[in-house]
């Protein structure tokens, strides 16, 4: 008796919890646990729970692949549609060459939504008119896209963010190197740094050349929680070469370790302009640093000794090419 009626207690059990008739409030808060790829998957099992999984609630975040961005565009607008409580969208993919244009009629589809828009660094930088559309976003709060294609009308446009805590354009090209004048005058960049104040992580890798000392103060004193910063140029960049160039000197360096004793992240690879002394300053200042690239810099011993002693949560160090860091 008793093992039929748990038998008979199991059978009515498990019809009255199975996943089809369990109420949808329960089905979304268990669906809510799963990656996107096991949703996608259940999905297919029967028409009752794939319109369960496009439920908008689900979709807070959406990766897509440039590829599928470019051969099935109009799905993409189509899904991202859907998505009415969209927040994050990430493109991922190693083209070089990308249309701007096809990318953005996707993410323009979440345009009041998105918070968060992150595309592959492997990508070329989005054109500048793209640049123009993401100024509309007002509520974004995190910008990952190459820079190198953005021009003032992009770089006027990204002041109207003033939402935004990440911002990551690697490979803009302003100011003046050497002989060249580029399209944005360093003075704009100082003037997006007076209208953007909530940024916490800001990478703005140059290609050639490298902030000045009025842009990286005008990001300090705007920004009083920043705490990852990274002005690596992916070139050597020694200031003695070029008499015209916008100035970056130590003083920025001594003005980061002032003004970030919070900075957990730093990059100013390929920066020769830094001083060991200031660079001593910075690592001493600064106990909370997990990772810091030195690279062909000035970091010399004493640097490296004061890093070892100060920063206990360090996990990553770049020291390549720093010719006063001997084996001894």
């Amino acid at each position: 008796y008793n093992g039929f009626f748990g038998n008979k207690v199991n059978r009515t059990f498990s019809v009255k919890m199975s996943m089809v008739t369990t109420p949808r409030e329960i089905q979304l808060l268990i669906f809510g646990q799963l990656r996107v790829v096991d949703l996608v998957r259940l999905s297919e099992t029967c028409h009752h729970l794939k319109d369960v999984a496009r439920d908008p609630s689900l979709w807070r975040q959406l990766t897509l692949t440039y590829e599928t961005i470019k051969n099935k565009n109009e799905a993409c607008r189509n899904h991202v549609s859907r998505c009415s409580r969209l927040r994050e969208i990430i493109i991922t993919g190693e083209e070089k060459s990308i249309r701007s244009d096809k990318i953005m009629t996707v993410v323009m589809k979440a345009k009041n939504t998105l918070t968060s828009i992150n595309l592959s660094p492997s990508f070329a930088g989005l054109s500048n008119s793209s640049f123009v559309k993401i100024g509309e976003m007002a509520q974004l709060t995190h910008l990952a896209v190459g820079g190198e294609k953005l021009g003032p009308g992009g770089i006027s446009a990204l002041g109207c963010l003033t939402e935004l805590k990440t911002l990551k354009v690697p490979d803009i090209e302003c100011g003046t190197f050497g002989a060249h004048s580029y399209d944005i005058p360093m003075a704009k960049i100082v003037d997006l740094f007076s209208k953007l104040k909530k940024l916490e992580k800001v990478e703005i890798q140059r290609r050639d050349n490298f902030p000045s000392d009025e842009v990286v103060k005008s990001l300090l004193n705007n920004n009083p929680n920043l705490h990852h910063l990274d002005i690596t140029s992916s070139k050597l960049s020694i200031l003695s070469t070029y008499r015209d160039i916008d100035l970056l000197s130590s003083s920025s360096l001594i003005l980061i370790a002032d003004k970030c004793p919070q900075l957990t992240h730093i990059g100013i690879g390929n920066l020769r302009s830094f001083t060991d002394t200031s660079i001593t300053k910075l690592v001493t200042k600064c106990p909370k640093l997990e990772h810091a690239n030195f690279e062909e810099t000035e970091f010399s011993n004493s640097a490296l000794d004061m890093l070892a002693k100060n920063c206990p949560d360090l996990e990553y160090l770049n020291i390549t090419c720093c010719r006063y860091v001997t084996g001894e």
